[in-house]
C-alpha cells in the first residue's frame, strides 16, 4: 500500500503540474504536499530448517519459486516452450524488467515445470499459503521471501554477487554503464552455480 501511494502521488502531482502550467488551474493543490514514505526493504531470509518444512508441503508452483528464485508473477506464467533441455527462458514481456531472461534449472526442478506448465488453473497465491501455513510453524513470511533466501544461499557457497544478480535478472542496481556495455550473460557461471546450489539442496533439504 505504501508502494501504491508513493507511484499515486508522484502521478496525480505531474498531472497538476501539468494543468497548471496550462492555466487549467491557479496553481497545483497538493504541490506542497510531502510524498508518502516508501516501504522498508524487508530482510526476512529462511532458515534451512523452515526451507525444509515449506518445500516439503509445498505444491509444485512453490516449490519452482524455492529452487528458481525467480519471481512470482514469472514462475507463474511458465509454459513447457520455455524450457529447452534445462535451460528455461522467460520472454522479455513477462519479465518484470522486459528483458529475455534464460537460466539453466537444477535437474529436480524439470518435473516440476512440465507440471506448472501442463496444470489447471491454480488457486490463488493466498490460498496456496495458507494451506502451507496451516501445516508448518514458523514465523511471518512470504513467498518472495524464497527469492532473497535463494540469493543468501548462493552468497554462502560462496557464487558471486554479479552472477547471482545475473540468475535473478536483477538490473536495479547496476549503473547505466553496466546495463549498457557490459554485455556478459553469465551462462558457464550460472551453471557451475546452479549444480552447486543443487548438491546443497540435495544434502541439506530434500529427505534422505
Amino acid at each position: 500500500l505504501q508502494s501504491t501511494a508513493a507511484h499515486a502521488h508522484t502521478a496525480i502531482k505531474t498531472f497538476l503540474k501539468w494543468c497548471a502550467q496550462r492555466g487549467y488551474l491557479t496553481s497545483s493543490p497538493i504541490s506542497e504536499l510531502e510524498k508518502p514514505a516508501l516501504p522498508k526493504s524487508r530482510e526476512r531470509v529462511l532458515t534451512d530448517d523452515e526451507i525444509r518444512m515449506i518445500y516439503a508441503v509445498a505444491p509444485p508452483i512453490v516449490r519452482l519459486l524455492i529452487l528458481l528464485g525467480q519471481r512470482r508473477s514469472e514462475t507463474a506464467a511458465i509454459r513447457g516452450e520455455w524450457l529447452n533441455g534445462d535451460v528455461l527462458t522467460i520472454p522479455g514481456e513477462q519479465a518484470k524488467n522486459h528483458r529475455t531472461h534464460s537460466i539453466p534449472v537444477p535437474s529436480i526442478a524439470l518435473s516440476l515445470i512440465d507440471h506448472v506448465a501442463s496444470r489447471s488453473p491454480a488457486n490463488s497465491w493466498s490460498k496456496t499459503k495458507a494451506a502451507i501455513d496451516s501445516k508448518v510453524n514458523i514465523p511471518p513470511w512470504r513467498f518472495h521471501d524464497a527469492r532473497r533466501t535463494l540469493a543468501t544461499v548462493w552468497q554462502r557457497l560462496g557464487i558471486r554477487g554479479d552472477c547471482i544478480d545475473a540468475y535473478l535478472n536483477h538490473v536495479s542496481g547496476q549503473s547505466a554503464v553496466t546495463r549498457t556495455y557490459q554485455r556478459h550473460r553469465y551462462e558457464d557461471e550460472m551453471r557451475e552455480a546452479v549444480a552447486m546450489y543443487e548438491a546443497w539442496f540435495t544434502k541439506v533439504i530434500l529427505p534422505g
